[in-house]
């Protein structure tokens, strides 16, 4: 038993129970290594809450937690059991998508960005409206490693920021990221 205590440990984020960012780089890339040997898609996102400081700074810690976790238990609906759920940071967090392309993941993104942005968070008989950003990728002939797919999926993010958050992009290659309509 404590053995099964000490493994979730150290797999999971004490927090939300999902990967914690360490397992999940072990799993994805696994799965990256995988994909390329057998020539199957692998897409990534990455996404984080939207004015997460100002959840922190209005309401207090705890009800960024309460965020966090509300954002997990929201996603987790939408992620099917293969695709692997990480905290990557904070109040960031990546998903791994074997056997699936970006167009598939951006339906899946886009799903979970809806979903979060019409739950809002009830606590303590308030409302938190919430939002999160997305940038996605997948594995391209010079994308294959975990690091360089994360840098894409990055600078994603980061343009569904830059534009006004509460958006997916992706990042179709290295110099062109698209939102998502």
């Amino acid at each position: 038993m404590l053995e099964a205590q000490l493994k979730q440990l150290a797999y999971t984020d004490g927090l939300t129970k999902i990967y914690n960012r360490m397992y999940f780089m072990e799993r994805s890339q696994e799965q990256l290594e995988q994909a390329i040997q057998l020539n199957k898609p692998l897409s990534l996102f990455l996404f984080d809450i939207d004015f997460f400081k100002k959840i922190n700074d209005h309401y207090g810690h705890h009800a960024g937690d309460a965020a966090i976790c509300h954002v997990v238990e929201l996603c987790k609906k939408s992620l099917q059991p293969e695709y692997i759920f990480g905290r990557y940071g904070g109040e960031e967090f990546v998903v791994c998508l074997p056997d699936t392309n970006i167009l598939e993941t951006r339906k899946i993104a886009e799903k979970i960005r809806e979903e979060i942005a019409k739950t809002p968070l009830h606590l303590n008989e308030k409302f938190i409206n919430i939002t999160a950003s997305f940038g996605v990728t997948e594995i391209r002939e010079n994308s294959d490693t975990l690091h360089i797919l994360l840098e894409q999926a990055d600078k994603a993010l980061y343009m569904s920021k830059e534009n006004g958050r509460n958006s997916v992009h992706l990042a179709i290659n290295d110099s062109f990221i698209i939102p998502v309509e």
